[in-house]
């Protein structure tokens, strides 16, 4: 087997206009050893280091979700900066296989208004569902 390359990693970042503010963010990387600590893997830790910061983050919901045959982490979180909207906070997380570029660590991030949570709530899980994996040739 061929040691895992930081170049195999790949990142996409794409906002529409049917979703003004709102900004996805895809990326997947080979990892030589899996780590336990995604985003938003502990909420309340997260929250209590924003908190520092002046801002507000609240955990609204953390289940386990599997995209593309992979299990991972769906969490969800609001978050109040100081002088801005109240926002919105998806992430989900597989933590991946080591040396494995058919398991990569997989982070899916949509960040947005939370005046626009019902279109944001339908738009995360059809994305989710919609996530197949390529097959190797």
């Amino acid at each position: 087997m061929l040691a895992p390359s930081r170049s195999e990693r790949t990142r996409l970042s794409a906002s529409h206009p049917a979703l003004p503010g709102a900004t996805l963010r895809f990326s997947t990387v080979v990892t030589a050893s899996p780590r336990s600590d995604g985003p938003l893997a502990d909420p309340a830790a997260d929250a209590q280091a924003m908190a520092g910061t002046g801002s507000t983050l609240t955990p609204l919901s953390k289940q386990e979700r599997s995209i593309a045959g992979l299990r991972g982490y769906d969490a969800r979180a609001s978050l109040q900066e100081p002088g801005k909207p109240l926002a919105l906070s998806y992430r989900f997380f597989h933590a991946g296989v080591a040396g494995s570029a058919t398991a990569p660590e997989i982070i899916v991030a949509l960040d947005g208004p939370a005046s626009a949570r019902v279109q944001l709530d339908a738009a995360w899980d059809r994305l989710l569902d919609s996530v197949r994996p390529v097959p190797a040739n």
